[in-house]
């Protein structure tokens, strides 16, 4: 689980189907500029819409996702996660 990352935990302690909140320890917009220079997308920040949540980062992963790919989203977050603090 995605969760187990150090720096990242659930925003909301609700179940979920494809969809998760994560609270970040480092800003989101670094993460997701990181990530995408690595082509990966990381995931939508919701700060814009929901200010209250402005370390936050929506990820879905579908059935449309290979275990290949979340494999490689979870350790290039790492990767980034280590790089940014």
């Amino acid at each position: 689980m995605i969760t187990a990352l150090e720096g990242v935990e659930k925003c909301f302690d609700t179940p979920g189907f494809h969809e998760q909140v994560l609270t970040l320890d480092v800003p989101v917009a670094e993460v997701l500029h990181s990530l995408s220079e690595h082509d990966v997308l990381g995931g939508y920040a919701l700060a814009d819409e929901y200010p209250e949540l402005g370390n936050c980062l929506l990820v879905c992963a579908t059935e449309k996702r290979t275990e290949a790919q979340m494999k490689n989203f979870a350790y290039t977050l790492v990767l980034v996660l280590f790089c940014l603090r």
